[in-house]
């Protein structure tokens, strides 16, 4: 085990559109949640776009490879049974990164939490517009962070807010 903890950024990107029904990133949060659970992992932020996703993660061991694979296999073989389609949902292998400054944990909760309106069709739009959307985005950790949604993961839930009360 780690005398520290580890957090990590962890971006899995694909060509084409892996989401299609609000059922489908439900099945992503339970997967996500419950692999978190099962490999201790602690999830910091998340978002979910259409074609890929966002993580920001703790884990105190070194199982962050294990539990990325076992969740996005798992995640892959449901979303496969489910649209009757073989093969990988993910392409290639994930990018993490080592964050250990705080400046930089915020920086990229910033990057994680304004995806949502990080992409084209959003330019130019008045920054009202893009509050009223990031507030309404439902699949971002956002909406928990600033209090909006008491949905949190599991594993963010019981171990983040028992670390906050002690």
């Amino acid at each position: 085990m780690y005398s520290f903890e580890c957090t990590f950024l962890s971006i899995v990107v694909i060509e084409e559109q892996v989401f299609f029904k609000d059922s489908d990133y439900d099945l992503f949060i339970d997967k996500l949640s419950a692999f978190a659970e099962l490999y201790d992992v602690i999830i910091r932020g998340y978002c979910l776009m259409s074609n890929h996703f966002h993580l920001m993660v703790t884990t105190r061991y070194a199982n962050l490879s294990k539990f990325m694979q076992s969740f996005t296999t798992s995640f892959t073989i449901s979303m496969n049974y489910k649209y009757n389609r073989p093969g990988h949902l993910f392409q290639g292998r994930y990018k993490s990164q080592l964050v250990e400054s705080m400046k930089y944990k915020n920086e990229l909760s910033r990057y994680i939490h304004l995806n949502p309106v990080k992409i084209n069709k959003f330019d130019g739009l008045p920054l009202p517009t893009l509050k009223k959307y990031l507030h309404d985005y439902k699949w971002s950790s956002f909406r928990s962070y600033i209090g909006v949604e008491r949905k949190f993961l599991k594993s963010f839930r019981k171990k983040f807010l028992k670390k906050v009360s002690n």
